[in-house]
C-alpha cells in the first residue's frame, strides 16, 4: 500500500497528508468539518478502500459526515485528486446513494452493478425475507417475497438509468417508479448492504400477501401503515448478531493506530431471530462463502491478516430498524 493511503489510515498523522488536506482549508473547517475528527475520516476512507477492493459493493454510512450537497462536493474532491486515484484506481467508480436524510451509502457501482445482475439471474435467492410486523407476537418467514423482490427489481433499474451520474444518486427523485411511501426503506438498505436476511414489515395486515393485496386494490391506510413501520416484533425474540470483522492489521502496510478507531475492524453487521436459525443457517453459509472469497481475490488480504465471522445472542433486544 502506497504511503498515502498508509497515511490517510492512521489516526494520528492523516492531517499530514497534503495530498488531501492541503489547498481546502476553508472547506475542511465548515463544509466538511467533521473529517477533521480522526475516527469519521479514517472511517470513511477505509469504507472507501473496502468497496475499491470489491469486498463489499455497498456500506451504509452510520459515522458522521456533512450534509448531504457537501458530502457529494467532498467525494468529488477526493476523486479529482490524481495521486489518490492511482492508489485506488477503483475511486472513479465510489457512489452515493440518498435514501432519506438518515440513510447514506456509499457505492462502487460497478460491483453493485455486478451484484445486481447476479441477484437477478437468480431471483434474489441468497436473501431471506423476515416479516418483523409489531402486529404477529414473533417474527416470521416472508410468505410473499416476489413483492419485494419487484421493489428490488425497479430499485435496481433506477440505479442503471442513473450510472452516466458519477458521484451520486437521490432515490427520492425517482418516487413514481420506487413509490417510497409505499415500501419499507430496510428492505432497501437491506439489499444494498448485501444482509442475507432483510427484513420487511407487514404492518397490520400481519402477512405481506394481504398487504400487497391492499396496494394493488388502493385500499389501504399509508399513513396507518407508515406508523405502524416505526415499530417491529424483534424485541420478543432473542437475536443473533452476525458480525464480519477483519483479523490483525499487518502493520508493514498499515499504521499502527489504525485500531484506535474502535469499528475499524467490522467490515458487516446483521442480525437474525434466533426462532428462525435453522432457516437461516445456508444462507449465511453462502454469504460468509461469498465475503471470504472476495477478500481473498483482493489486494485487501495483504493489509489485513484474515476476516471472522463472529455470531452471538442478544438478549432483549431493541431493534429500531
Amino acid at each position: 500500500m502506497s504511503d498515502i493511503i498508509k497515511t490517510l489510515l492512521s489516526p494520528k498523522e492523516f492531517k499530514k497528508c497534503n495530498v488531501i488536506f492541503d489547498g481546502s482549508e476553508r472547506r475542511f473547517k465548515k463544509e466538511w468539518s467533521c473529517f477533521n475528527q480522526s475516527n469519521s475520516w479514517v472511517q470513511l476512507f477505509h469504507d472507501i478502500i473496502i468497496l475499491c477492493n470489491g469486498v463489499r459493493s455497498s456500506v451504509l454510512i452510520d459515522y458522521m459526515v456533512p450534509e448531504w450537497e457537501d458530502l457529494v462536493e467532498f467525494l468529488e474532491y477526493l476523486k479529482s485528486k490524481s495521486e489518490l486515484v492511482k492508489c485506488l484506481p477503483n475511486l472513479t467508480d465510489i457512489q452515493i446513494i440518498f435514501l432519506d436524510d438518515f440513510l447514506f451509502f456509499l457505492v462502487n457501482k460497478a460491483k453493485l452493478n455486478e451484484r445486481a445482475i447476479q441477484d437477478q439471474s437468480t431471483s434474489f435467492s441468497n436473501y431471506l425475507f423476515i416479516d418483523v410486523s409489531p402486529s404477529n407476537e414473533n417474527p416470521q418467514l416472508c410468505n410473499n417475497s416476489q413483492y419485494h423482490i419487484k421493489l428490488l427489481n425497479n430499485l435496481i433499474s433506477v440505479i442503471n438509468n442513473n450510472n452516466n451520474n458519477n458521484t451520486s444518486i437521490k432515490l427520492n427523485n425517482h418516487n413514481d417508479i420506487l413509490e417510497l411511501n409505499k415500501n419499507y426503506y430496510p428492505i432497501i438498505s437491506g439489499w444494498l448492504c448485501e444482509y442475507p436476511i432483510i427484513y420487511c414489515n407487514s404492518g397490520y395486515f400481519q402477512n405481506c400477501i394481504s398487504l400487497n393485496e391492499n396496494l394493488n386494490n388502493n385500499t389501504i391506510n399509508i399513513d396507518q401503515l407508515n406508523k405502524d413501520w416505526e415499530n417491529n416484533n424483534l424485541g420478543g425474540d432473542e437475536l443473533i448478531k452476525i458480525q464480519v470483522q477483519l483479523e490483525e492489521p499487518i502493520n508493514q502496510f498499515l499504521p499502527i493506530d489504525i485500531l484506535k478507531v474502535q469499528s475499524i475492524v467490522r467490515i458487516c453487521a446483521f442480525t437474525c431471530p434466533q426462532s428462525l436459525f435453522k432457516n437461516v443457517e445456508s444462507y449465511l453459509s453462502n454469504y460468509e462463502q461469498r465475503i471470504l472469497e472476495r477478500f481473498q481475490n483482493s489486494t485487501f488480504k495483504n493489509y489485513w491478516k484474515n476476516i471472522k465471522f463472529i455470531k452471538d445472542v442478544i438478549s432483549n433486544p431493541s431493534i429500531r430498524l
